[in-house]
């Protein structure tokens, strides 16, 4: 599933795109959210 992902096949709306290092403060709000998706950038 990741390689359509990554390729455009699939998409998805997210809430916020987190950097790997804030990921532990900013993730469990923007997943409370409404609809909330959080993509973790490296």
């Amino acid at each position: 599933a990741q390689k359509r992902f990554s390729n455009g096949r699939w998409s998805t709306d997210v809430t916020a795109v987190v950097p790997l290092a804030e990921a532990m403060a900013r993730v469990p709000a923007e997943l409370a959210k409404p609809n909330g998706k959080v993509f973790i950038r490296p």
